[in-house]
């Protein structure tokens, strides 16, 4: 199995929910700064959501919900070296329509509130629900407000499911490809910048299943999900390149270093938010493939 995946440290500095990875990383005397005190919060937070996860996943079971776990926990599972090492905010589920009222119902059984509708950007894609010291829950019933993938995508992402335990309790997952697929989708829907947590889910991902890179492909060519794919692709690839073995340092063409001075700005100066957006939008415009990637991998 191929070396961790290893963020350029300027992408680094400043974004907190690398830092518990980052800690994995700093074990295995990887050149990082790690901040000790976000990595132990989030320690306490994940084991202090032990037992409500379990009831959480036990309840919809029970109620025979047809819904699958994805990203925060699902990833940190499926693919990091610890359930500690990937921060979530809130338990992602993906719900059939045919069980969505049912779900709701489940949780708020368990003490769970919905969130206002008026705290929602419309068009609605699910539901918040939350309690007091529980992990807030989003049940989803669309993949995308902006982007959307054909709506097959979504009822085969919920269909490829498989059981996984935690702390005794066995709930769904879905297919590793399927969940890769899914995490570049919802990294382009936030212009590939607003979090790079969800493109290193793809690379622990494609580390632990070296499939996945000819999938991708494949699910693509069904869901027709076109240069989007490309595009998430070859940025992850810029928010985690290749380590070189004997400098344990991220491999960086001309190029990336540009996207790696641009994303510097939005993560550290805040003085231009929109300028990665502007930039990772600009590579999502360009029409034909093969000046696509030409234009992204020169060198």
């Amino acid at each position: 199995m191929s070396s961790w995946p290893l963020p350029s440290a300027k992408l680094s500095r400043g974004t907190r929910y690398l830092q518990p990875y980052l800690d994995h990383l700093a074990r295995h005397q990887y050149p990082v700064v790690v901040n000790q005190q976000i990595v132990l919060s989030w320690k306490y937070k994940i084991i202090k959501w032990a037992h409500p996860l379990k009831l959480v996943f036990s309840s919809l079971n029970k109620n025979k919900i047809n819904y699958v776990v994805a990203k925060g926990i699902g990833a940190a599972l499926q693919a990091y070296p610890t359930p500690f090492s990937r921060p979530f905010t809130d338990i992602d589920l993906y719900v059939d329509h045919a069980d969505f009222a049912q779900s709701i119902k489940t949780l708020i059984s368990l003490g769970y509130s919905l969130k206002d509708l008026a705290h929602y950007q419309p068009p609605f894609i699910h539901r918040t629900l939350s309690k007091p010291d529980w992990p807030p829950v989003e049940l989803h019933f669309a993949l995308s407000r902006d982007f959307p993938l054909q709506n097959n995508f979504f009822n085969d992402f919920i269909n490829s499911s498989y059981l996984h335990e935690f702390e005794g309790v066995k709930f769904p997952l879905p297919q590793p490809d399927y969940h890769a697929f899914y995490l570049l989708h919802h990294a382009r829907n936030h212009f590939l910048c607003n979090s790079p947590i969800w493109l290193l889910d793809y690379s622990l991902l494609l580390r632990k299943f070296p499939e996945l890179d000819q999938k991708m492909t494949e699910l693509n060519r069904i869901y027709h999900y076109g240069r989007g794919l490309q595009a998430a692709l070859q940025l992850c690839r810029c928010f985690f390149p290749p380590v070189d073995q004997k400098t344990k340092t991220p491999k960086l063409s001309p190029l990336e270093n540009i996207i790696f001075r641009s994303s510097k700005i939005y993560y550290e100066s805040k003085q231009s938010p929109r300028l990665y957006s502007l930039l990772t939008r600009a590579f999502l415009s360009l029409r034909k493939d093969s000046v696509f990637n030409s234009f992204l991998t020169r060198v």
